[in-house]
């Protein structure tokens, strides 16, 4: 704490910043820290017992971070025991022929 013998009052200013653009911003930071040098394409989450889809906060990271053709998001929900993947900027969704296991 400053304190001073001088006081002013400045306005007041709010900012918001959701959790899963933290948690999003986050991630990538750590992963170009941890990988220097090499190049990240893609993400996973999951969805625990709410099934496989992207939201629209998904989309948004997806365009944000991995805006490349060839990048790759990945949800999984371990309760049903199901998975999707998605490519690219607009979040496209991947059919399972198109996933090689």
């Amino acid at each position: 704490m400053i304190s001073s013998s001088k006081s002013r009052t400045l306005p007041e200013a709010r900012i918001s910043i959701g959790p899963a653009f933290l948690c999003a911003w986050y991630v990538w930071e750590r992963a170009r820290e941890l990988a220097e040098g090499t190049t990240v394409v893609g993400w996973y989450h999951s969805h625990p017992d709410l099934g496989v889809f992207f939201s629209g906060t998904d989309r948004k990271t997806q365009r944000a971070f991995f805006n490349q053709p060839h990048c790759i998001g990945l949800v999984v929900d371990p309760m049903l025991l199901q998975e999707k993947w998605f490519i690219g900027p607009d979040s496209i969704e991947l059919q399972d022929i198109q996933i090689l296991r």
